[in-house]
C-alpha cells in the first residue's frame, strides 16, 4: 500500500495506521452494548468514575460519532498524524444487521477517503460468509478505490477457511494488504474460531494448511487493544 507523500519538509511522515470511523448506525446495537459494559469497567477503574454500561452509552458514545471525520482531521492536526489509514469492520452475520448496510458502510469510507486522498485511506471489511461477499469487495476496491481489508475473524469465521479464500485469491490478484485481528480477544459475544488459534500464517504453515499456500499475501496479525473513549470519536480499535 502506498502512501500519500505531500510536501513535509524533508521529514518522516507519521501514519496512524489502525483506526475505526464510528457512527451509531455503523454497527449492530449488541456490539454497542457490550462495548459498552467494557468500556463503562475501564474508565469506571481508569478515572473512579463509576458508570454502569448505560451510562457510559448516554456520556460517551456520542462524542464517539464522526461520520464525516472532522473530529478524526482535526485530531491528525492537533497531534501530528500525517496519514490515517481506517479499516471498516462487518459484524452484521455475527450479530445482527446494522442500520445502514455494509455496501454503505464501506462506501461511505471510500467517499471520505477520496474527499481527502492526502490525509485518509480507506480499508474495506466484508465477512467472507456472504453469500455477495465478492461482489462487495471486488466495488471496494475496484469502483470506490479501497486500498486493502481489514479481517475480523473474531465475528465467528476461519481465516483458512473456504469462504475466506474466495476472497484471498482477489485480493492477493489485486495486491493490496489484509490487516487481521487475532480470532480470540475483545467481543465477548463472538464466537473465536477454531480454539482460538489463526490458522492463516505467514510462515511455518503445517504441510496441508491452505495458511502455507499463497505467500505473496500480505498477513499482519493484531491483537485488540483498549479503546480510551476519552480520546473521543472514532477512538475505539476494533
Amino acid at each position: 500500500m502506498s502512501l500519500p507523500m505531500a510536501d513535509r519538509g524533508g521529514r518522516s511522515i507519521v501514519v496512524d495506521s489502525h483506526y475505526h470511523l464510528l457512527q451509531k448506525e455503523w454497527l449492530p446495537e449488541p456490539l454497542w452494548e457490550t462495548l459498552a459494559s467494557h468500556l463503562a469497567v475501564h474508565i469506571s477503574g481508569d478515572q473512579q468514575q463509576k458508570l454502569n454500561a448505560q451510562e457510559f452509552a448516554q456520556k460517551y458514545f456520542p462524542m464517539m460519532w464522526d461520520p464525516e471525520g472532522e473530529h478524526l482531521l482535526r485530531r491528525m492536526d492537533e497531534v501530528g498524524i500525517d496519514v490515517t489509514v481506517m479499516l471498516v469492520d462487518d459484524f452484521g452475520l455475527a450479530l445482527g444487521e446494522a442500520a445502514v448496510s455494509i455496501e454503505g458502510q464501506n462506501k461511505a469510507f471510500a467517499d471520505l477517503a477520496r474527499r481527502h486522498p492526502d490525509r485518509l485511506i480507506a480499508c474495506a471489511g466484508v465477512d467472507p460468509r456472504r453469500k455477495n461477499a465478492v461482489k462487495i469487495l471486488r466495488r471496494c476496491v475496484e469502483e470506490w478505490g479501497m486500498r486493502g481489508v481489514k479481517y475480523h475473524p473474531d465475528a465467528g469465521w476461519n481465516p483458512d477457511g473456504r469462504e475466506s479464500y474466495r476472497l484471498l485469491e482477489h485480493i492477493q490478484e489485486w495486491g493490496i494488504p489484509v490487516v487481521a485481528d487475532h480470532p480470540v480477544g475483545a467481543h465477548r459475544l463472538l464466537r473465536p474460531t477454531d480454539g482460538g488459534r489463526l490458522p492463516v500464517r505467514a510462515q511455518g504453515a503445517r504441510r496441508g494448511d491452505r495458511g502455507a499456500e499463497g505467500p505473496g499475501l500480505l498477513r499482519r496479525l493484531r491483537r485488540p487493544a483498549r479503546a480510551d473513549p476519552d480520546e473521543g470519536a472514532g477512538a475505539g480499535r476494533a
